[in-house]
């Protein structure tokens, strides 16, 4: 039999990690309410918090885990179970034997969760009992984090290109069960967009600053969606209560990246234009076909996708990596470009379909919109999960 491992919590911090923000980063990653969290951290003796893992398994709760700012360590589990060979009729009363007694009547009859003396199902009368009892509000939890997260990731994975499809029909699904939500959410940012670009210059440096945190946010409301609640208005805003600092550095690489593209493009179109002559040169429709045609032009070209194709690439899943799996704004991004770089012909699909639907979004007065913009905004946390994640774990 292979070894099996637990995850141990024995109560210390990452250096630096202040317990307030480890309460919060554990309570989003893993759906434990905060005053659990802070039993847990008040604990005196150490927790187990996941058992039976492989280790590969154990390492990547180890990695999740000190993410959220705890110290954790990889403890190898007794094996209990008889190296001798037992047939099928020893192996299942040794399953049975396994079994803990009854926590209701205390019978040792109890197979498969169910105790076959009082009948009651240990799992549900567990869950009450828990629920009820408040006596000792220093006890340590006993985390299960398998219940409390949806995994972790695996990827970048590559994905055949039929998911890129497959993408925006879920982003339908995920719009439907909310539409009135995903629709007002959308209006009122593009309604602030349009009031904070009204103040020059600084009203587009702070869109662009806070874009990644409202996505952050969208993109929490679509978890929220996968793990059975509804998407809210309140999504909106919530990027600013869950990381938003490296959110915000996400848009503050995004636009020195463009900045740094237009002073490129600034200085080279500018050498091009001074080489060019007289203003009669520059009236003459032949001569500017020819320029525009220009081994210069062309080099312009390809130097600017060179830049801006890698920087749309880094911005793409960044937001849902920072909000969701607490990653750094740099290695979010330099994961988003993986991600993006081994799913070329999905993001082609994704694409072609994506343009299509905003053309017949577009023809009644832009109405159609109203349906598209969500659609394909939750569509980005479905690519997410689907290149981020192995469903098979």
């Amino acid at each position: 039999m292979s070894e099996v491992f637990k995850v141990v919590f024995f109560g210390q911090l990452q250096p630096g990690a202040e317990a307030e923000q480890v309460v919060v980063a554990f309570s989003e990653r893993f759906k434990v309410d905060k005053e659990t969290v802070q039993n847990l951290l008040k604990s005196d003796r150490e927790v187990d918090l996941k058992k039976n893992l492989a280790r590969e398994q154990a390492e990547q709760y180890q990695a999740a885990l000190e993410r959220t700012g705890l110290v954790v360590r990889i403890d190898p589990m007794a094996d209990q179970l008889s190296l001798e060979p037992m047939d099928a009729g020893e192996a299942e009363e040794k399953e049975k034997q396994s079994e803990p007694p009854c926590p209701k009547c205390g019978a040792d009859r109890v197979e498969d969760g169910t105790c076959l003396e009082c009948g009651v199902v240990v799992s549900k009368y567990l869950a009450i009992q828990t629920k009820a009892d408040d006596a000792d509000p220093y006890a340590a939890p006993q985390a299960d984090l398998v219940d409390h997260e949806q995994g972790e990731i695996t990827g970048p994975n590559s994905v055949p290109a039929g998911h890129g499809w497959a993408w925006i029909v879920k982003g339908w699904w995920h719009f439907k069960q909310s539409p009135l939500a995903w629709i007002l959410a959308l209006v009122v940012w593009f309604v602030m967009v349009i009031l904070v670009n009204l103040v020059p210059i600084l009203g587009g440096i702070l869109t662009n600053l806070f874009a990644p945190v409202v996505m952050g946010g969208f993109m929490l409301g679509a978890r929220a969606q996968d793990e059975g609640d509804k998407f809210e208005i309140g999504h909106l805003f919530a990027g600013f209560s869950n990381n938003m600092g490296q959110l915000v550095l996400v848009g503050v690489i995004y636009m020195g990246g463009f900045l740094l593209l237009g002073m490129i493009v600034a200085l080279f179109a500018g050498g091009m234009f001074a080489t060019m002559g007289d203003l009669e040169m520059m009236q003459n429709p032949e001569a500017m076909a020819a320029m525009m045609l220009s081994p210069a032009i062309l080099l312009l070209f390809l130097l600017v996708m060179a830049i801006a194709i890698p920087l749309m690439m880094a911005y793409w899943f960044a937001p849902a990596l920072v909000v969701l799996d607490g990653l750094k704004a740099m290695d979010a991004m330099k994961l988003s470009i993986r991600g993006c770089l081994k799913n070329v012909l999905p993001f082609l699909v994704y694409g072609i379909v994506g343009m299509v639907l905003f053309i017949l979004g577009a023809i009644p007065f832009g109405l159609g919109l109203l349906v598209v913009l969500p659609m394909m905004v939750a569509s980005i946390y479905v690519s997410y999960r689907d290149i981020y994640f192995d469903k098979s774990r």
